[in-house]
């Protein structure tokens, strides 16, 4: 498996970032929510998951990662820097917590799904999953629970959605009250 970080500093297509971070307690969202603000980037990012490639990092742009408590899965929300979504990404998770400095981590099982606005989707990074399977990194438990969560978000993906975005957007609502009072993080390019 794969561990990840929400700061994510080894992205070194991104030199200065604005980060927070935060502990939701509400009954219908209990979990943590990472803010990632990209202020300055070297090199745009597109993905290519559906039939016009779309734009998931550049100057301006902010993730939500949501990490929900007790689930393997997080959600993260791409908002462009117009403060529009152009899609979310959900990675299905063996695990997650936060390191001692408090940033989230997770262990990632490679399985991923893609999602636009319009609530087109994807099943992506199969070929990742199994070739960490055939490599040893994941065991054939990890594989089919992948698949198991995969399947269960799937089967309610347009309820969820909608409550994932209509939560996102009072996320962002949030970041746009602290973002200016943040420090901006410089890494080494």
């Amino acid at each position: 498996m794969k561990r990840k970080r929400s700061d994510r500093l080894d992205w070194k297509r991104v030199p200065v970032r604005k980060y927070y971070q935060e502990e939701v307690r509400d009954g219908n969202h209990p979990g943590i929510v990472h803010y990632f603000y990209m202020k300055e980037i070297k090199t745009p990012l597109m993905d290519a998951f559906f039939s016009q490639p779309t734009p998931v990092a550049d100057q301006g742009f902010l993730y939500i990662q949501y990490f929900p408590f007790g689930e393997q899965h997080t959600v993260t929300t791409m908002f462009s820097d117009s403060g529009e979504i152009v899609q979310q990404y959900i990675d299905i998770v063996h695990s997650h917590g936060q390191d001692p400095d408090g940033v989230p981590w997770y262990l990632d099982l490679y399985l991923d799904i893609v999602m636009l606005p319009t609530g087109e989707y994807r099943l992506v990074d199969e070929d990742e999953l199994q070739e960490a399977w055939q490599q040893k990194m994941v065991t054939s438990e990890q594989v089919k629970m992948a698949y198991d969560e995969a399947k269960r978000l799937i089967k309610n993906l347009s309820s969820r959605q909608k409550d994932w975005i209509t939560w996102a957007k009072t996320c962002y609502k949030t970041w746009e009250k602290v973002e200016s009072r943040l420090l901006s993080h410089q890494i080494e390019v």
